[in-house]
């Protein structure tokens, strides 16, 4: 084949406008596509606020794991590439006493504007982040479709039928897929994958551009390579690839004039740079990342018993065929008759052979959850490969190459989990869409019209699939907001609903409630998910999210010697450097002095009466040292309430003020909670000077009426 891409568009316009220019007439935005807008933009505002409708809405009320790019952000104005020591937490990257962020800087750069305004908004800005990615994402998605309608079916008119294909893929391509999961839990990591998939179509976007694009904006898709490669390491190299071939491919077919040319090898010279460079800078390396010296590592037994086994590798080989099988299960979905009734699988996924993953995690398919989008795929391979004679075959090949790479780290990656569907939607839209093309083609190339039963029973089928694919992805999404976090008036809203559809269809909480003295807790066979378990005489009631790790999520705590609330009010002998112990545990009931202990004290650091303010410390000490929690404000005039708790059924300890988590303990509690007769001393009700406390008891409506409700 001799014939070029830029010889054949020459041939179909002789007038010398290139066909992106032709097809703008071609794919008109109509009423019908600003109805879609309006659903897809509501669908997905209430799917990420919980149906709550609150714009910075956070997973845990301190925005624990939301605020790692306002952090980052913070380090960078301070002139540093590591973060604060402990705002990532377990997730933190520890070399030279430095702690580093697996991802790349961009969503930290795009957060310095608003951490130079304010630290208000750390942590909340997580869920907004992520509805201008999804924004992306729709966007580009669509100009996906288009693009590759114009370059495999140029010169015509929209038919009937591409319109038609064009609706379906527009009301479902963000509310039938994956990216709604990412947007039920606001945090970091949801953060990064969703910004991942809409940059990387983007940039495939971008690609099939290249040979009619004006050389004065190449910049743009320089500058979305550039924020694609310090996304996401994983996506970064396969987007790299995916641009070396389009290089390659343009040089050789002569698709793209010398100059074009230069100025993408210059742009993907400067991306290259800037990945190698940022990981050599974070962890002395060029590629990869040490999961071995990262703290989680340090604290997970499982974790670090995976990377002995693969020699510190996270990639590997024997994870292939148990990855895809999760990721691809035909029943990748679990309808019951609990409310929303869809949900993920109920078991976890199954495993091959003797592979021993870091962690796996109740997780989705998109056969189960988008069998249109699985079903596009596989004719797409088919269709692309036929065109192998065309010109367009040549623009295609490197977005498709790129596209399928883009999946290729998560396929092999020794954890699985929902939100890794991300990696498979690049590759799995661009195949889609050329399957579609090609269908268009064919259709209305066809002299004779395809027979009428075949057509409604084809329409028919589309529109049930396309159906299923959102109620399902809302449906799990809604699991996936109450999968896990801190807010107990959440699980509560939950118990609510579930109740009340119970009475219409559907199992009550009462009927997968159990009364325990303990919490299970198997790692590979977790409580059914959707179980309820009352603690003792409603010390706690817990709800099971049926995943591998952190089972149990806390729904309403009661009255225990594990937990206090005070209500708390400062006095005016109230002065800086006042102190108080809050409470002091023991291993040994009579506090031995060679058995382990812990304490908590308040320490006041500043009073701020023209604002209102008490800046005050909470220090955890026990028998090996001290961590303080610095910088916390509390009203000076205005009452608070402090909850602390010992979670014993958990293994976690926290501390919150008016409902709000200020701190998150990461001591080795074992010794305490392991103890069958342990010391626990709090501090008493009255009034200590410069603060008077009063000990609130807690009420605990759903266990009292599940508990009378479940007795026999």
């Amino acid at each position: 084949m001799t014939d070029t891409v830029v010889e054949d568009l020459e041939k179909r316009s002789p007038a010398g406008q290139d066909e992106a220019a032709n097809s703008a007439p071609r794919h008109p935005r109509t009423r019908a596509d600003r109805v879609i807008d309006v659903f897809v933009a509501f669908t997905c505002f209430a799917v990420g606020t919980a149906w709550t409708f609150n714009p910075f809405r956070t997973q845990f009320t301190g925005g624990t794991f939301a605020n790692y790019f306002e952090g980052q952000a913070r380090a960078f104005l301070d002139g540093n590439l590591a973060l604060e020591e402990g705002v990532l937490g377990i997730e933190a990257f520890i070399r030279d006493g430095k702690e580093f962020m697996y991802f790349g800087p961009f969503l930290g750069v795009i957060r310095v504007p608003f951490a130079l305004l304010s630290d208000g908004l750390d942590g909340r800005l997580t869920l907004m982040s992520l509805f201008i990615g999804t924004a992306l994402l729709y966007w580009q998605s669509n100009k996906l479709l288009d693009h590759i309608l114009v370059l495999v079916h140029p010169g015509v008119d929209q038919s009937t039928t591409e319109r038609w294909f064009r609706i379906g893929w527009r009301i479902s391509v963000a509310t039938g897929t994956v990216v709604l999961t990412l947007l039920s839990i606001p945090w970091g990591y949801h953060e990064a994958h969703l910004w991942s998939a809409a940059l990387f179509i983007t940039v495939l976007n971008q690609m099939m551009r290249f040979s009619e694009m004006p050389t004065n904006r190449m910049w743009i898709f320089g500058v979305t390579l550039l924020a694609l490669v310090l996304n996401r390491p994983t996506t970064a190299y396969a987007g790299l690839i995916g641009v070396a071939a389009l290089f390659a491919v343009s040089f050789w077919r002569k698709l793209a004039s010398r100059r074009a040319l230069l100025q993408l090898a210059g742009w993907f010279t400067l991306a290259f740079v800037a990945t190698v460079s940022v990981n050599w800078a974070k962890f002395r390396r060029p590629f990869g990342i040490p999961m071995e010296d990262q703290f989680f590592t340090k604290v997970d037994a499982n974790r670090a018993e995976m990377l002995a086994r693969y020699d510190n590798k996270y990639f590997q080989t024997e994870f292939i065929p148990s990855n895809l099988w999760a990721y691809f299960r035909p029943d990748g979905v679990d309808i019951s008759g609990r409310f929303p009734f869809i949900d993920a699988p109920r078991s976890l996924p199954w495993v091959w052979g003797d592979a021993f993953y870091d962690a796996t995690y109740r997780t989705a398919s998109v056969t189960a959850t988008n069998p249109l989008l699985l079903i596009g795929s596989v004719i797409g391979v088919i269709a692309f490969v036929r065109l192998w004679r065309e010109p367009s075959f040549w623009r295609l090949a490197p977005v498709v190459g790129a596209g399928i790479l883009a999946a290729g780290g998560v396929a092999g990656w020794g954890y699985i989990a929902t939100r890794y569907l991300t990696d498979f939607l690049p590759g799995m839209l661009v195949l889609t869409a050329i399957a579609i093309a090609v269908f268009v083609r064919y259709v209305n190339g066809r002299t004779e019209p395809i027979n009428p039963v075949v057509k409604r029973v084809g329409q028919v089928g589309a529109i049930a699939l396309i159906t299923w694919s959102i109620v399902a992805n809302v449906a799990i999404a809604f699991n996936y907001s109450y999968s896990l976090g801190d807010r107990l008036d959440h699980m509560s809203r939950l118990l609510d609903v579930q109740d009340a559809a119970a009475g219409i269809i559907g199992s009550s909480p009462a009927d997968r409630t159990v009364f325990l003295d303990e919490l299970p807790y198997e790692r590979y066979d977790p409580a059914e998910v959707g179980t309820l378990a009352i603690i003792g005489d409603c010390e706690a009631l817990y709800y099971s999210n049926g995943d591998t790790v952190d089972t149990w999520v806390a729904v309403e705590y009661g009255d225990s010697d594990w937990r206090r609330d005070y209500l708390t009010t400062s006095t005016d002998e109230l002065a800086v450097g006042y102190e108080i112990e809050l409470v002091r545990l023991s291993e040994s009931s009579s506090f031995d002095e060679d058995a382990y202990w812990f304490s908590l004290v308040l320490r006041v650091d500043d009073i701020r009466p023209d604002d209102n303010e008490i800046e005050y410390t909470l220090t955890m000490i026990d028998t090996f040292g001290e961590l303080p929690a610095e910088e916390l404000v509390m009203p000076l005039d205005d009452p608070s309430v402090f909850s602390i708790t010992f979670d014993e059924n958990r293994g976690t300890f926290f501390v919150e003020r008016d409902g709000r988590n200020i701190l998150y303990g990461h001591f080795d509690m074992d010794p305490l909670y392991d103890s069958p007769d342990p010391g626990i001393s709090w501090l008493p009700a009255g009034d200590f000077g410069g603060m008077t406390f009063e000990t609130l008891s807690l009420d605990t409506p759903w266990c009292d009426r599940l508990a009378a409700a479940a007795t026999p």
